[in-house]
């Protein structure tokens, strides 16, 4: 059993979990320059000796977040993700946040992988296990632990012992299917925004490099009827031509200021990522749809090919992010109401890597994986 405390200043460094600073009896095994951490809060996990050596890269009271991520990586039987000069960045900025209101659920979807069996009994170790349900201490992982005893989604046992009930575990079911809400046809106006759609390991359909979605053009103005003017009535007419000339010019004058202005920043960018696909269509770039992100036919066409109709399809969206939660939903919507009869509905993931826009996971080929991440 492993044993651990706090650490403190001026105590052995190769004892300690670099994520939660918890000390363990003995230090943790090395494969050259990279050490083999297996920590009761943070799960298992690979970092450099330089890196260990550094300053952790969040403050003190954001640790937590890290200690979430990692463990969720061991319970969903991931690899052990590797810290080291080159990863860290991009595993910080794409760390979980989540709010208190979904803390229960994670806690409860956590010991559903901890204890798969129905009627598992186990024990909750709050001293040890906070990262289970994303908690800042153990003072909330209790307060979690109790919200889902008064939901009736556990039930505690003799002692320390506690067991998912029927209850809880039609909850993760109910977690994991589509949300009500969503609109199955999309019908918002197009706009300028970029989506880059990748597919990686795709045998046959068709590659486009760029796919522009523009809204329509303004129907051309009505000519106006011809009447017989006198010539002080053509001379008001020669007036205000020549005032609509000169506003046409300022607004043209405007419109190009700001649209370079416009092109000096980042624009908003979905990246769609296709993992071993079969078939299907891969788009570069697809301008669509302002914030938030709504789902409709034109971008429904190019991701619609990455998705076999005869397999099951779960579509998550990542904890903590409610605006790619209700795009997801759209997305489940959209491919029911579009002939896809297998698809399980949207439930709420931590990814083992930051993800923007969707990634479409076909390496498994009796279930795609299509993940919503964050929207830039």
């Amino acid at each position: 059993m492993k044993v651990e405390v706090v650490a403190r200043k001026g105590m052995d460094e190769t004892r300690i979990c670099w994520v939660c600073r918890a000390e363990f009896a003995g230090p943790f095994p090395e494969q050259g320059d990279t050490i083999l951490v297996d920590c009761c809060n943070c799960g298992d996990y690979k970092i450099s000796a330089s890196l260990r050596a550094s300053q952790f890269p969040l403050p003190d009271t954001q640790r937590y977040r890290f200690s979430f991520w990692c463990k969720q990586q061991q319970l969903e039987k991931r690899e052990p993700p590797l810290l080291n000069s080159y990863s860290i960045d991009t595993i910080v900025a794409g760390l979980p946040s989540p709010t208190v209101h979904e803390k229960p659920d994670i806690l409860l979807r956590s010991f559903s992988l901890l204890y798969p069996e129905a009627g598992k009994i186990f024990k909750i170790d709050t001293f040890r296990q906070w990262s289970l349900a994303g908690a800042v201490d153990l003072n909330e992982l209790n307060f979690h632990v109790n919200t889902l005893l008064e939901r009736g989604d556990l039930k505690r046992r003799a002692g320390p012992d506690y067991e998912i009930t029927g209850t809880g575990w039609a909850r993760i079911g109910e977690n994991l299917r589509l949300a009500s809400y969503g609109p199955k046809n999309v019908t918002d106006n197009v706009s300028r925004a970029e989506t880059h759609v990748t597919s990686h390991g795709q045998v046959g359909g068709i590659t486009a490099n760029t796919v522009t979605v523009n809204p329509p053009p303004p129907p051309p103005p009505s000519e106006p009827p011809k009447q017989d003017q006198r010539w002080w009535e053509r001379g008001w007419v020669i007036a205000g031509s020549i005032a609509a000339i000169i506003g046409t010019i300022i607004a043209i004058l405007t419109y190009t200021e700001s649209h370079h202005a416009k092109d000096d920043k980042v624009g908003n960018n979905t990246y769609v990522t296709s993992n071993n696909q079969s078939g299907g269509i891969t788009a570069g770039t697809v301008n669509i749809g302002p914030q938030p992100r709504k789902m409709d036919d034109q971008f429904g066409a190019r991701l619609a090919p990455a998705i076999p109709k005869n397999v099951k399809v779960n579509v998550s969206a990542a904890f903590g992010d409610e605006e790619a939660f209700g795009f997801a939903t759209e997305v489940t919507a959209w491919l029911r109401a579009n002939g896809w009869e297998h698809v399980e509905g949207t439930g709420r993931a931590v990814y083992s890597k930051p993800i923007l826009g969707i990634e479409v996971d076909t390496s498994n080929p009796n279930l795609i994986e299509v993940r919503v991440g964050r929207h830039q």
